[in-house]
């Protein structure tokens, strides 16, 4: 049963836990700007944005619409770049909070895709040991989001919390931290040709839903007040629609660290990849980080009550509530 966990990550949410190798030309449906529009462009998802208490500064507010104008960074605008570096600069030194905490990532000038910020790929570009092992890495994860252009990329969130407490020796017992990125996705359940059937070209409004979720560590760098190393724990899929995956996927992990484990008995010159990264900025509402290949991923704290529930997701791709609403705009007959 362990087995299936890998196949079912490729085969429900490719985008944020596996690769492929299909070339951009094989790629079909819109196009990111389409996909995402949508979603960065409703209210809802502008009032995510908003830093509670009124205390934005001009860099925080910058950044804010930097998020909205491109789609949290998947389309890019020209002055994109320029107008990030001018919020960077105008940010004050890192006041060296916690990063403890839910946050939602809202702007990343990752030109690979948004699941780069989690410890899934961070630790999949640590284990490239050359810059030729580095630029193939890069490569490959944009030739991966341009073939699966059919799936949307949901919120993405990161969950923090300490492990250790440093209240009694902050010198000997630095910060440790437990960190958990949820990735979620929607992918078109039934696409279709007009050549291969009478309905035209496009889809079916069903959508397989889900989300990759990646546990890791954050390990303080020695000597260093804003460098982690991140290491990966364990990944599955959670909050699926499909008919009795929550059943099936509930118990199953892909264990990363056992996996480091075994390897490193039959290799004795296997070490265990581990990302660095750099807390660039951090406060009660935003943070930002920034890895070796100095992409940038911006977090908004999440507000209590805006958890997703994973758990209440009904295995059925949807289709009840696609009835309902048919009968509600259509036949509108009493159920």
């Amino acid at each position: 049963m362990q087995s299936l966990l890998p196949l079912l990550v490729v085969a429900l949410l490719a985008p944020a836990g596996s690769f492929s190798w299909v070339l951009p030309s094989a790629a079909v449906g819109p196009s990111p700007v389409t996909r995402l529009a949508p979603l960065c462009s409703s209210q809802a998802y502008l009032d995510a944005l908003v830093v509670p208490d009124g205390a934005t500064t001009e860099a925080k507010s910058s950044l804010l619409e930097l998020s909205a104008a491109t789609l949290r960074g998947e389309s890019p605008v020209r002055s994109s770049a320029a107008s990030f570096a001018a919020a960077l600069a105008s940010l004050p030194a890192d006041p060296g909070q916690s990063p403890e905490g839910r946050w939602r990532l809202i702007y990343s000038n990752s030109t690979e895709g948004l699941f780069r910020s989690s410890p899934f790929f961070q630790t999949a570009r640590a284990a490239c040991t050359t810059p030729e092992e580095a630029k193939r890495f890069a490569w490959f994860c944009r030739m991966h989001r341009q073939a699966l252009a059919i799936s949307r990329i949901d919120q993405v969130y990161q969950v923090v919390t300490a492990t250790n407490s440093t209240t009694s020796s902050p010198a000997s017992s630095p910060a440790t931290y437990t960190v958990i990125n949820e990735f979620n996705v929607r992918v078109g359940a039934v696409p279709f040709v007009g050549k291969a059937t009478l309905l035209g070209s496009g889809g079916l409004p069903i959508e397989i839903v889900g989300a990759i979720v990646s546990t890791g560590s954050l390990e303080p760098v020695a000597n260093s007040t804003s460098k982690v190393d991140v290491s990966m724990s364990d990944v599955q899929v959670k909050g699926s629609n499909l008919p009795f995956s929550n059943l099936l996927l509930s118990s199953l992990k892909l264990d990363t660290t056992a996996l480091s484990t075994l390897i490193g008995r039959v290799n004795s010159d296997y070490k265990r990849p581990k990302a660095r990264m750099e807390s660039v900025y951090v406060d009660g509402d935003m943070k930002i980080m920034r890895d070796v290949d100095d992409i940038h991923y911006v977090y908004s704290r999440v507000q209590d009550g805006d958890e997703p529930e994973y758990d209440s997701v009904e295995g059925d791709l949807g289709l009840l509530k696609l009835l309902e609403d048919l009968n509600d705009n259509v036949f509108q007959q009493f159920i």
